[in-house]
């Protein structure tokens, strides 16, 4: 019992002095008011985040809302382009397929600065780009949370598909593959189960191993594995294991959501 609380100190410890020299986004919240209107039912805009950048941002969410509450007009505000200075976006109205008179809208946005890939509300990085931490799924997330983050849900293919290039592309290794733990959770009717209780991605599943494993009732938690090039091929997709498993291969993979 005393060796298995210094082994857990121990990964605490380890823990929170790397978290130190991980990389962490830049994370900048603003807002952008306008008066717009539009004969149709989209509306491209421009508008600068008022601040001193360095850099491009790796990714811009934001969204969209009349600033009278008496103002029924839904909005989605998809960008198309990034710049150092400013983004741009079109938005458009989502509550009907129509145009909308003079309408004061306030944008609220969201950018983030530093390594990662974005997908809509979510920003994923890696704090490590390289090496090889042997944490369980409950030290992984208490790392992510040291940095303000938190483990990654995936809630479609298309954001699947931009978690695992983006970990393909920024991860180097000596081993032919990576793996990182996800927030999500499965069960043994086959349920993907994100943190938020939302039904998360189910498929892609890593076809070495046979996953999932509907058979072994621990092995609740979910993981991504991305082989690093040139050993891509069957080295790839979500697998199951049991949250207390410290295997090797594995880098921490954290998210930011932003709130609005």
């Amino acid at each position: 019992m005393e060796l298995l609380l210094r082994l857990f100190l121990l990964s605490y410890f380890w823990t929170f002095v790397t978290s130190s020299s991980a990389q962490r986004p830049t994370v900048y919240n603003g807002t952008y008011e306008v008066t717009s209107q539009s004969k149709t039912s989209s509306s491209f805009m421009n508008f600068a985040y008022r601040l001193c950048l360095n850099s491009v941002p790796a990714h811009v969410y934001a969204t969209a809302k009349p600033c009278s509450i008496s103002k029924s007009h839904e909005f989605k505000v998809t960008v198309l382009q990034i710049l150092r200075g400013n983004v741009v976006v079109m938005v458009t109205r989502t509550d009907q397929a129509s145009g909308w008179d003079a309408l004061d809208l306030i944008i609220t946005w969201t950018l983030y600065i530093g390594n990662g890939t974005g997908y809509e509300q979510h920003f994923i990085w890696l704090p490590y780009t390289t090496g090889n931490y042997a944490w369980n799924k409950q030290v992984t997330s208490d790392f992510c949370k040291s940095l303000d983050g938190k483990l990654v849900d995936i809630e479609n293919k298309a954001m699947y598909d931009v978690v695992y290039k983006y970990m393909e592309s920024s991860f180097t290794s000596s081993f032919d593959n990576v793996q990182s733990w996800l927030a999500m959770t499965y069960d043994r009717n086959v349920t993907i189960t994100q943190s938020n209780g939302q039904p998360g991605y189910n498929g892609d599943w890593l076809a070495l191993g046979g996953y999932p494993k509907a058979g072994y009732a621990s092995w609740t938690s979910v993981g991504i594995r991305v082989g690093i090039q040139p050993h891509t091929l069957g080295n790839g997709g979500m697998w199951t294991w049991y949250a207390m498993s410290s295997a090797d291969r594995l880098a921490p993979l954290c998210a930011y959501n932003a709130a609005h």
